[in-house]
């Protein structure tokens, strides 16, 4: 029996073209395992930059929003292209679903090569170390080092889906408290698609990256509390940074309130304040140029009558406002009070509610003379003013009426 035979190995392994032996560590020119191995780890790699590219990418759609300053923007261009908002983040997480699918399958499918290779374990690892993007991903003596591949690939996947998570909470957030949500389902669907990514990386990348690091060094993977709260510190600040335009430079004042002070109306439910323009939080009235359409048959634009109504409210009286989300370049929305000699808060908070105050909120005023309707998302919802200006038929309610998300969602056309 030959050498090679005795060590269980077959003969063939050890020959070379026309039954040369070759050295017992060295792999065939042509060796059909080691070319399996090789191009698998080389996709393998290729997944790593497609991470990078991930992350880069949502670091251009994240860009895109910011750069708008309009959480109202159902649009970015990228070229000469349109691209819904809303689209953004679905396409991203999308993109994290497709990687990890394919790195799963790629990783599982070099488990078994390494499985029922005859090549020597050593030099496996080394055609994983000449791997750029792998080197040190899954090497066991680099457990107690942060930053080593594994802890790249932590940063690279948080810094992605903060952005990500980041840009759906800026465009939902402010969307609430200026327009409403008419259609809640783009922010279920990427919950949705985010929670099964989650699901996917517990139950199927964490095994299988496990399995492959016990195939190489047949010693347990540790992924590392500090790689994990590393991960975690970015996703919270890539988050952050998203939110924080929503939140920064509301105010001069002080107590960062606006006013009490003169104001004008803009439209329905717009005022200019001291320089800042002012959407009424929790109400949306009607566009300045929509038309409503009486019983008689008579046309007229409801929508200039809504803006001179709550001018004519302004009008004789200052208004006292609480910023409390930016919505673009000096722009907030807020909640704004009459000031009809009755004592105003001194700071913004719990005061706006008080009971004493519901009268003098101009969003209420304006729901109840039926020039605005709530968005479900203002102090109780004004929900009792509305039915009262519908049954009395009040202000827009006395006529046919387009919603004004509906009159905007067609582009500004009545049936």
């Amino acid at each position: 029996m030959s050498e090679s035979q005795e060590g269980g190995k077959p003969a063939s392994a050890d020959l070379g073209k026309e039954g040369e032996r070759e050295p017992r560590d060295g792999i065939p020119a042509l060796s059909v395992q080691a070319t399996a191995i090789i191009r698998s780890i080389d996709s393998l790699g290729a997944l790593s930059w497609w991470s990078f590219g991930g992350m880069a990418l949502s670091l251009l759609f994240a860009g895109l929003v910011r750069l708008q300053r309009d959480i109202t923007l159902d649009y970015v261009y990228i070229g000469e292209y349109q691209v819904p908002t809303s689209f953004l983040p679905h396409i991203g997480v999308g993109f994290g679903i497709f990687i990890q699918w394919m790195l799963v399958t790629r990783v599982r499918y070099i488990c078994r090569l390494f499985q029922s290779s005859t090549l020597r374990v050593q030099v496996i690892r080394d055609m994983v170390r000449l791997n750029p993007p792998l080197i040190n991903l899954l090497e066991s003596s680099t457990d107690r080092r942060t930053m080593t591949g594994l802890g790249v690939f932590f940063a690279v996947w948080a810094i992605f889906y903060g952005n990500l998570i980041g840009l759906i909470g800026f465009l939902f957030v402010g969307r609430l408290t200026t327009v409403g949500m008419d259609d809640s389902t783009g922010p279920l669907v990427f919950l949705a698609l985010l929670g099964a990514n989650a699901y996917f990386a517990l139950v199927q990348v964490r095994p299988a990256l496990a399995e492959l690091h016990l195939s190489l060094y047949s010693v347990p993977i540790r992924f590392g509390i500090r790689r994990i709260a590393i991960g975690g510190c970015l996703l919270v600040a890539a988050v952050a940074y998203h939110l924080d335009p929503l939140l920064s430079d509301m105010t001069e004042q002080e107590n960062g309130l606006l006013g009490p002070t003169v104001a004008n109306a803009v439209d329905g439910d717009t005022l200019f304040v001291q320089g800042w323009e002012v959407d009424l939080f929790g109400v949306d009235a009607l566009e300045r140029n929509q038309t409503c359409l009486l019983a008689s048959g008579e046309i007229f634009n409801c929508g200039e009558e809504a803006t001179a109504h709550l001018q004519s409210l302004v009008q004789d009286a200052q208004v006292l406002c609480w910023p409390l989300v930016n919505s673009g370049e000096r722009s907030v929305a807020a909640l704004c009070l009459l000031d009809q000699g009755q004592p105003l808060p001194e700071a913004g908070g719990g005061g706006f509610f008080a009971p004493e105050m519901r009268p003098h909120h101009l969003a209420r005023r304006l729901v109840r003379d039926g020039y605005a309707v709530p968005i479900g998302a203002g102090p109780d919802d004004f929900w009792e003013e509305l039915e009262a200006a519908q049954s009395g038929r009040r202000g827009m309610w006395r006529a046919s009426v387009q919603p004004p998300w509906v009159y905007r969602r067609r582009g500004g056309e009545t049936d």
